[in-house]
């Protein structure tokens, strides 16, 4: 075996050792999102929930079979049901109010962010595995007369192994910017929903109309003005 083909399975092992620490981290930031989210009761943090979040990239087996997400689930779950049980009533967010609509909008934009930091994240990972089946390929034609034939089928392997899981992380970018479209669909949606319910609502000033004054970006907060006898 050549010292080429020695480091081109070391860095098949290292790519995909990375991968796995990327697709846990993926599981335990939604898993802190949920937590976070006023809409998620406790039993909706469930491996089957989390994957389907997340595209199934990883699946819900694959979640379920990993000790530390498990048990990541389960502190996500007793902390929902201790801030459940410290909410006053009255505090509770209902359905429509205001501070509910803020908090969704907040969520939602985070979410964005990070879809759009674990595509940026993917294509490289991509890079990164075509960087290495080449060196692997090339690799095992540099020293084809001198390689053990198992171990030149096992470079084929990993080679065939590499190109699933590019072919994969190419799907999940595509199915990541479905969802990145999607939420910003709804996104665009809950603010309009919110600028409506901030219109409705009577200030304390009855001579102040509440209005939404567009800033940087799609970014918009509200503003207030006096309303005058013309108006």
């Amino acid at each position: 075996m050549t010292d080429n083909s020695q480091r081109g399975l070391d860095a098949i092992k290292a790519t995909q050792a990375r991968r796995t620490e990327f697709l846990d981290q993926r599981v335990l930031d939604m898993i802190a999102q949920m937590v976070e989210d006023p809409s998620v009761m406790p039993v909706h943090i469930t491996a089957g929930r989390i994957a389907r979040q997340l595209g199934n990239v990883p699946t819900r087996q694959t979640i379920a079979k990993k000790p530390h997400l498990v048990e990541a689930m389960q502190r996500a779950q007793k902390e929902k049901e201790k801030r459940l049980r410290n909410t006053p009533k009255d505090q509770n967010h209902s359905a429509g109010s205001t501070s509910a609509m803020r908090s969704e909008i907040k969520t939602y934009q985070a979410q964005l962010q990070k879809m759009q930091n674990e595509i940026a994240k993917l294509r490289t990972a991509n890079t990164d595995l075509e960087q290495q089946r080449r060196l692997a390929l090339g690799a095992q034609l540099e020293g084809s007369v001198l390689v053990d034939p198992e171990q030149h089928q096992k470079v084929v392997r990993d080679n065939i192994q590499l190109v699933d899981e590019n072919q994969k992380a190419y799907g999940q970018i595509r199915e990541l910017e479905k969802t990145v479209k999607a939420m910003e669909r709804t996104l665009k949606a809950q603010r309009a929903a919110s600028a409506k319910l901030l219109e409705e609502r009577t200030p304390d000033d009855p001579n102040k109309v509440v209005t939404l004054r567009a800033e940087k970006g799609t970014k918009k907060k509200p503003s207030t003005r006096k309303r005058t006898d013309d108006q």
